[in-house]
């Protein structure tokens, strides 16, 4: 039986981004956003329950959240995908789901929230770890190759695309005059993509 025990804990530093978003005046950016994250992890929570995986809390952060589970590491490589790849395959349907209906009944907002839904998904795809991408692109390799080398190969490709991306999010970060929400991202993506490299050294040291 699917057991909810979920605690919710949101950080100081997304309560910081946000705010940050009203006072740049991006409150229905901010919105769209929130829509799609919660969208996002629904996604994930519907596979997981759909598999009989408990979730025991919710953290939500300055970029991003995660669902904290018990027994997720029974499921099978095939189940694992399903429940990392549900989130963004969510966002693009709601994406296209609300582009015709923006297009179909004249609702200029409903682009809005349908490039946050894009936006979020396609983001969530990217193959860099802890992204959705990156995982699943571990899971896939590791499915086909064998555990310690699918996570050595999604390590390096995970590298390579964040340096790639980060290269080019400063260059057109700077031809823009200082987009503060690409430096700020970019910044957030590092940061992620760093923690998830030291909880991997240490489950291979531990």
């Amino acid at each position: 039986m699917y057991l909810w025990r979920s605690r919710v804990t949101v950080s100081p530093g997304f309560v910081a981004l946000l705010t940050l978003f009203v006072l740049q005046g991006e409150g229905a950016a901010a919105a769209a956003l929130l829509i799609a994250a919660a969208v996002h992890e629904s996604g994930h929570l519907a596979a997981l329950y759909r598999f009989g995986v408990p979730v025991s809390a919710l953290r939500i952060g300055a970029f991003g959240a995660r669902l904290e589970t018990v027994g997720r590491g029974k499921l099978s490589y095939g189940r694992e995908l399903c429940t990392v790849l549900s989130g963004p395959v969510v966002n693009v349907l709601c994406a296209l789901a609300l582009a015709w209906t923006a297009g179909r009944f004249s609702w200029p907002g409903g682009f809005l929230y349908a490039g946050a839904h894009l936006v979020l998904g396609g983001f969530n795809l990217l193959p860099i770890p802890p992204l959705d991408g990156g995982r699943a692109l571990c899971l896939l390799l590791s499915w086909l190759l064998g555990p310690n080398t699918g996570e050595w190969l999604s390590t390096a490709v995970g590298s390579g695309a964040l340096l790639l991306l980060s290269l080019t999010g400063a260059y057109v970060a700077v031809r823009s005059g200082g987009n503060v929400w690409l430096l700020v991202g970019i910044a957030g993506l590092v940061g992620a993509f760093a923690r998830e490299m030291g909880l991997v050294k240490r489950r291979r040291t531990g």
